[in-house]
């Protein structure tokens, strides 16, 4: 029996590489963000995510867009994999969020390849299972060639008050997806248990599907102002789109949405807790990488980027050391870095 060669998807990449990551502070910087650093394996989130689609994708069918404060940095690490690669690198000068970004990305594409299919990567994200995520991409593929505009829902495993939601509608008999409905940004404890109870509800992993034709369509006529700009995109105009997410700027409008329910592994490795949890722990439940030293240490993340940490007598804690920050706290605290983060903004300061 012949085997099926997974380039035969004839599908074109598009990774979205400009977001800032500000609650891994202090790994991640204003020019450092969370899809550059090296987290829980040897290559970058960003380099993991590459890797992940050249095994379906061939590197000419595949974009990259990250703003100018990153380009250098992200440059580097995909020429790192292969050169061809930075040769489709599209340079925001100021991050406008989603929409506009992979509006860009998707009217280069349909400029050469008018009803090609076209799938649309965070680079900062960690998916462990390839062969469950390579289902998905197929059958997502398949379903957008139909028109449909496709997303991943990732069922959860707890009312996580970090991700986004989906909310489902009425299963698209005989496809295995289910209708969109609308998203739900970061809720709250309490609205996140009710999110959770219900099997039509899943975490957003910021993953679509669809036609360049259907897509250019549906920006037309839903932001005529975008479609209008990106048909002769000048570093000028480019600052003139407004900041608009995929999600609620396109996706929650149309009404050919569909989400297909996965489970991959998947995190968005948004939060310390969450780098936690993905790594390796030891038999006290301690996770690290660095150079670290521990006494009666127990459930706690660990992270010596440079230098040295010594531990006594920590429980349920992280400590993360760089070059010239350190950061100290409970892990269910973790959600207070970004406060940290916005303090130093608005001081000014360097090591934000």
């Amino acid at each position: 029996m012949k085997q099926e060669n997974p380039l035969d998807l004839k599908l074109y990449g598009v990774i979205l590489a400009g977001g800032t990551g500000t609650r891994l502070w202090p790994l991640s910087r204003g020019l450092l963000p969370k899809q550059l650093l090296r987290l829980t394996e040897r290559e970058s989130l960003l380099q993991m995510t590459v890797r992940r689609l050249l095994a379906f994708i061939p590197t000419d069918r595949i974009l990259t867009i990250t703003q100018s404060d990153h380009a250098k940095g992200v440059r580097k690490q995909l020429q790192g994999i292969d050169r061809t690669l930075a040769t489709g690198l599209l340079v925001e000068p100021e991050g406008r969020n989603t929409l506009p970004a992979i509006a860009w990305g998707v009217s280069v594409i349909h400029r050469k390849d008018p009803g090609a299919v076209v799938g649309v990567f965070p680079s900062d994200h960690l998916i462990r299972n390839q062969t469950r995520f390579l289902s998905g991409v197929r059958a997502a593929v398949s379903a957008a060639r139909q028109g449909l505009f496709v997303t991943f829902g990732i069922r959860p495993t707890r009312p996580a008050t970090g991700y986004g939601y989906i909310l489902s509608g009425r299963s698209l008999n005989g496809t295995g997806l289910s209708a969109l409905r609308s998203f739900h940004e970061k809720p709250d404890p309490k609205t996140a248990r009710r999110l959770v109870r219900s099997r039509k509800n899943f975490w957003n992993a910021g993953i679509f599907f669809f036609r360049t034709d259907s897509f250019m369509r549906e920006l037309k006529r839903l932001q005529p102002g975008i479609h209008r700009t990106i048909q002769k995109i000048t570093a000028k105009n480019y600052l003139s789109l407004p900041r608009l997410s995929i999600d609620y700027g396109l996706m929650e409008k149309i009404r050919n949405g569909a989400v297909i329910p996965l489970e991959m592994g998947w995190d968005d490795l948004g939060s310390w807790e969450s780098v936690y949890q993905a790594l390796t722990k030891n038999r006290e439940g301690n996770a690290s990488r660095g150079t670290v030293f521990l006494q009666e240490t127990e459930d706690s993340l660990l992270i010596a980027d440079e230098g040295m940490i010594a531990c006594v007598g920590l429980k349920g804690m992280v400590v993360v050391k760089n070059r010239d920050s350190v950061l100290i706290c409970p892990r269910d605290k973790v959600e207070g870095v970004r406060g940290i983060v916005d303090q130093l903004r608005r001081e000014s300061s360097h090591l934000a």
